[in-house]
């Protein structure tokens, strides 16, 4: 009796159910004073520092995912203003936030 052939594997993770969302940061101040995370719980899987003005910035996240978005502002003048997309749609904005704003978020 010939051995059953298992079931091919496959060697990298698909594509499928992921989400392309773009983090949009303005600022008149240092830019590079503006740090932002997105966090599954406690733990952060991307972070940034923006870096011009206005700073862009995609990342491929999964879907079906409860995420948290962190923005924190360390000018001395609090003006920062953010936009996060997921395609042509603005999933959620923030201004006026004083050092720090949370918003979380579903795909």
């Amino acid at each position: 009796i010939a051995p059953t052939p298992s079931p091919p594997t496959t060697a990298a993770p698909t594509n499928n159910d992921k989400v392309t969302i773009r983090v949009v940061i303005e600022t008149d101040e240092n830019p590079r004073n503006v740090i932002w995370r997105i966090k599954i719980g406690s733990s952060t899987i991307v972070q940034g520092r923006a870096n011009g003005n206005p700073y862009e910035v995609s990342v491929d996240l999964d879907e079906n995912q409860l995420y948290k978005f962190v923005v924190v502002d360390k000018n001395d003048v609090k003006n920062t203003f953010y936009e996060v997309w997921r395609g042509g749609d603005v999933l959620f904005d923030g201004d006026d936030f004083g050092r720090k704003d949370i918003r979380y978020f579903e795909l």
